[in-house]
């Protein structure tokens, strides 16, 4: 027999969820942080909903699905985090991943999360400039 959960349950473990993850965010900013983050979750998860179906089409041919993921909604770039050879002058490639939420989460033990939150927001910033410029998308046909 299962017992029946009601939305007092939900929304108390919605709370308890984002309370957890607020930690030291002072309350009256909190939002700024979140709502951001979602944003990230929710593009990351259509945008592997989509190349899921696009890998299903095109099986292991990463660059055409790369290309018809280029004309989605929202793109998803890669993020190269890259250190100069002082010696050689050679840029030596330090990780590799894609600008998505679930990078960031492979990631959230790191010293530098801050730092790499800011990369990756910058990076689909960058990315998607046309689409976010005045506030209004315009997505493409």
């Amino acid at each position: 027999m299962s017992s029946k959960i009601d939305q007092k349950d939900i929304n108390n473990a919605a709370w308890a969820a984002c309370d957890t993850f607020r930690g030291v965010v002072d309350p009256a900013h909190y939002k700024d942080y979140i709502l951001v983050m979602l944003f990230v979750k929710y593009i990351s998860d259509v945008w592997q909903d989509h190349y899921e179906e696009y890998q299903k089409q095109y099986g292991d041919d990463d660059v055409r699905i790369r290309r018809k993921l280029e004309r989605e909604r929202f793109v998803l770039p890669v993020v190269k985090l890259t250190e100069k050879n002082n010696k050689t002058g050679i840029d030596k490639v330090l990780d590799e991943f894609p600008a998505t939420y679930y990078s960031l989460y492979e990631r959230r033990s790191a010293a530098n999360i801050g730092e790499l939150i800011n990369i990756v927001l910058d990076h689909i910033e960058e990315s998607n400039k046309s689409k976010l410029e005045g506030g209004v998308p315009q997505y493409r046909r």
